[in-house]
């Protein structure tokens, strides 16, 4: 599962957060970002996605994929997309997302 986790921090801060998450959970990487003098982290594991996290919902309610609809709006959102019956991409998404 992909979690965007921060989004206003200097690269410093980026660095540090990465590092000691790191240490802690062996199982997980990161896709670090600066935009404008700010940036963030998502954190990923292989273990899970939110492509299953959408298929496990949909077991648990017993729902078919055309009904369910998801929203995302960046590329970590694409997988959880293919799960679903209807996606909505946010207007600021990236066009390849839309």
């Amino acid at each position: 599962m992909t979690l965007a986790f921060a989004n206003a921090l200097s690269e410093r801060e980026v660095n540090k957060h990465t590092h000691t998450i790191g240490q802690l959970c062996k199982d997980i990487t990161f896709i670090t970002f600066m935009y404008g003098g700010k940036g963030g982290f998502d954190v990923t594991s292989e273990k899970s996605t939110k492509h299953t996290a959408v298929l496990e919902y949909m077991r648990i309610l017993n729902l078919k994929k055309e009904e369910v609809v998801v929203i995302g709006n960046d590329f970590n959102d694409y997988p959880m997309f293919t799960a679903a019956g209807y996606s909505i991409a946010m207007p600021d998404s990236p066009k390849e997302l839309k």
